[in-house]
């Protein structure tokens, strides 16, 4: 029987934000556009255009108990059973489940933790369609803004951790060490496993269908001009300043009190 191909999996952090329709805003003005919104922008899935998604979501109401800050590791996919299939075909496992708004899962990552499988939303009813692409087909291109969703991965995890990712479609970037390693997928965003992090564990428990939520924290990577996006983010009103120690990058509080960085490709 021949192994079914590897779902197209595109890195999409889920942030629950106290503040959404501001998170939202600042996405917007770093470069990401809407794939789906609501009115009053309590929830959107955005794109950037050189790979990866964000999904905003209210942290209240949570039906994980998520609180504001928080933000969960899930791929948008064009089929979540399709893509539970062919993950299972490999040794992977997987749970798959009814939503509302459409069939949703977890793959179970290597610490037992779930990744969301998060199947791109064609129910629109109350929705509004933005002008992105959805998840299903390819970026606009292979550079530019990208998602990097920041993984905990400790010294003695790594090598089992890139074993699981490159196993589901992403390549190792060359040049990591022992504090982060990188692995992307052309247009589909990237994963940045880093030394343990303060605050952020790595999974949490939650009822089922969810099992432990993989937790991540959320990055992103540009090729504008550093001084130039702070200077812009500045004048939309965010605090935003342009580091280079110990690394070139563009750092400001999101709405959550959350540090957000945002480093060149």
């Amino acid at each position: 029987m021949t192994t079914p191909p590897l779902p197209a999996m595109h890195v999409m952090p889920l942030r629950f934000s106290a503040h959404p329709a501001r998170m939202i805003a600042l996405l917007r003005e770093i470069g990401l556009r809407d794939v789906v919104t609501t009115e009053g922008d309590t929830f959107a899935e955005l794109a950037a255009p050189g790979g990866g998604r964000v999904l905003v979501h209210a942290a209240a109401g949570s039906d994980t108990g998520a609180v504001p800050g928080e933000t969960q590791f899930c791929f948008a996919v064009e089929d979540t059973d399709a893509s539970a299939s062919a993950l299972e075909a490999r040794g992977h496992q997987t749970r798959v489940w009814d939503e509302t708004y459409g069939r949703q899962g977890a793959l179970i990552g290597p610490a037992g933790e779930s990744l969301g499988l998060n199947e791109v939303q064609k129910d629109l009813y109350g929705y509004l369609r933005g002008d992105a692409p959805v998840a299903g087909a390819e970026a606009e291109n292979a550079h530019g803004l990208r998602v990097v969703a920041i993984v905990p991965s400790a010294r003695e995890e790594r090598s089992r951790d890139l074993d699981f990712f490159t196993s589901i479609g992403f390549e190792e970037v060359p040049g990591g060490d022992e504090n982060w390693q990188q692995v992307q997928a052309a247009g589909r965003g990237a994963i940045g496993l880093h030394a343990p992090i303060p605050g952020l564990e790595r999974k949490r428990e939650v009822h089922p269908p969810h099992g432990d939520v993989a937790q991540v924290h959320l990055g992103l990577e540009t090729d504008e001009d550093l001084e130039a996006l702070a200077a812009r983010l500045r004048e939309a009103g965010w605090e935003a300043v342009c580091e280079r120690d110990p690394l070139p990058a563009v750092t400001l509080n999101d709405p959550d009190g959350l540090a957000l960085q945002i480093h060149p490709r």
